[in-house]
């Protein structure tokens, strides 16, 4: 879900039309609107004024965008651990860790839950 239909959704949940939020936060119905179907976006003075007229905060709004975001970028932590390492290695050993990622990928994904030994 983008923030676009957060905004929406968190306006819907606290009962508001499109009209009363923007009389709340200072804008027009048109504003919102817009807001609302991704054709402009709130400045952060704006998002932050609509964010507490709608008592949410920033993780409601962008949790979404922030998932994406960590799904397909690495942290520092792990640009140090397996990206650097990765690029360090000839195209053989490149090959290599790719071949054992499509191999894991494959069992995680067919994996059947294992009984905890005893």
């Amino acid at each position: 879900m983008s923030y676009n239909s957060r905004l929406r959704e968190a306006r819907k949940n606290a009962g508001l039309t499109q009209t009363e939020l923007g009389n709340m936060v200072g804008c027009a119905k048109t504003t919102i609107t817009g807001y609302e179907t991704g054709k402009s976006e709130p400045s952060m003075a704006m998002l932050s004024n609509i964010m507490h007229a709608l008592n949410v905060d920033a993780n409601f709004i962008f949790q979404d965008e922030v998932r994406e975001h960590h799904e397909s970028h690495a942290t520092p932590s792990e640009m140090d651990s397996l990206v650097k390492p990765y690029r360090m290695l000839d195209k053989a050993g490149q090959k290599m860790v790719r071949t054992v990622i499509e191999l894991e990928m494959a069992r995680c994904k067919n994996a059947v839950p294992s009984l905890p030994e005893e």
